[in-house]
């Protein structure tokens, strides 16, 4: 029998598995945050924009406690220049420039020009001075610095859903999802033909960002492209989601079905950011369970952790053949940015839409049992109703 994974790829991903901090940053991908940070810490520094309310919370946190400022203080102090933190991070030169440049990107929307570098990367190379230092990881550590942090980041999935986040959809603007440069590598997946939009109203009928993140194919669905496969995986096995490491078993957020994948196989496709973003059923089936696991910063024995937001469903198939099925979808660290749109206990068909990312995602995986031997296609570039694999035998 064959299967689809309904979701839209890049043809022409590679399985990079790199983190996109310290000294595990790839040179190209140091030079380009490199860049932007010098050009953000330039524009912050010459608007000088007042500080939205979450960021005048977590504000008023830092300088109210003895604790944290100190901390802060003393890392900024002793901030050296490395291959780590190097010139430009050292121009972040006390923690109102940190704010200042957190201020300034969550309410910034996602443009074409900078599609490569996500908003978790930039959030990222914002405190990566603070990661270096275990003395800094530590607050990360306190709840109350953590919920005003991540308070912060929410305040960027609020503003991506606002009209005003729509200005990177006009058509004057040069580096806008909607420019001619951007339109030309649209074409090339056959975005007017393939997705819902009206060319002749303004922003092509899209309301905000997020609106024009989440748009609807018109038709046919959309497949993945392949990112990693892997074969009879113990539950200790470890996967790279979101430039983080998980073991199956965490993947699945220790769930009582982990165990049921024991041995399994695992596939996981990759979008970019100009790639379709819902879900939709590989198998016909009854969802037995959903689960979304919030994302989270947290220190642990002295390191700094990111946990991105993951959405888990669990669908008996109607085949037998194929049994139990785990669908993860992993967005961004931010909560809310996976939204589920079907009920634990409904029946669903091959092809019908689960739900969809918000503001940002872009890794699935699809989990079989032990007992289910595929033979994958040989070509899993993303195309249109294209299966990727073949169940052999159960």
């Amino acid at each position: 029998m064959d299967f689809t994974f309904s979701l839209l790829g890049h043809p022409n991903v590679t399985a990079v598995k790199q983190r996109f901090v310290g000294e595990e940053w790839g040179r190209k991908d140091r030079a380009t945050m490199q860049k932007w940070l010098d050009d953000k810490i330039k524009q912050v520094t010459t608007e000088n924009k007042p500080f939205i309310a979450p960021v005048q919370k977590f504000q008023q946190l830092i300088e109210g406690s003895t604790e944290i400022l100190k901390t802060f203080d003393g890392v900024f102090e002793a901030l050296p220049v490395t291959s780590v933190f190097n010139k430009g991070l050292k121009k972040l030169q006390g923690y109102e420039t940190m704010l200042r440049l957190l201020n300034s990107v969550v309410t910034e929307a996602p443009d074409f020009a900078t599609r490569d570098i996500s908003f978790t990367s930039k959030v990222e190379i914002i405190v990566q001075w603070a990661f270096g230092f275990k003395s800094c990881r530590s607050v990360f550590r306190i709840t109350k610095f953590r919920d005003e942090f991540e308070n912060v980041l929410k305040e960027y999935t609020k503003f991506l859903s606002s009209s005003e986040s729509a200005y990177v959809l006009r058509a004057d603007n040069p580096d806008g999802w909607l420019s001619s440069a951007a339109l030309q590598e649209l074409e090339l997946m056959g975005f007017k033909d393939l997705y819902v939009c009206d060319p002749t109203k303004p922003h092509y009928g899209y309301t905000s960002y997020d609106d024009f993140f989440t748009r609807r194919l018109k038709d046919a669905l959309a497949d993945s492209a392949a990112y990693y496969i892997a074969k009879d995986v113990p539950l200790a096995h470890e996967f790279w989601l979101k430039h983080q490491s998980y073991s199956l078993s965490s993947m699945l957020g220790q769930s009582e079905y982990s165990p049921k994948f024991s041995g399994g196989t695992v596939y996981q496709a990759f979008l970019s950011p100009i790639n379709y973003h819902r879900w939709h059923a590989p198998v016909s089936g009854s969802v037995v369970k959903t689960q979304t696991i919030p994302g989270r910063y947290f220190s642990y024995e002295g390191e700094l952790d990111i946990e991105a937001t993951r959405t888990i469903l669990y669908i008996q198939a109607d085949e037998p053949g194929i049994g139990l099925v785990a669908l993860v979808c992993v967005g961004m660290v931010e909560v809310g940015t996976c939204e589920v749109t079907i009920e634990e206990g409904s029946h669903v068909d091959r092809g019908q839409e689960l739900g969809s990312f918000h503001f940002g995602g872009s890794t699935c995986c699809l989990i079989f049992q032990s007992q289910v031997k595929i033979e994958f296609a040989s070509d899993l570039g993303g195309k249109v109703n294209k299966k990727i694999g073949t169940i052999a035998s159960a």
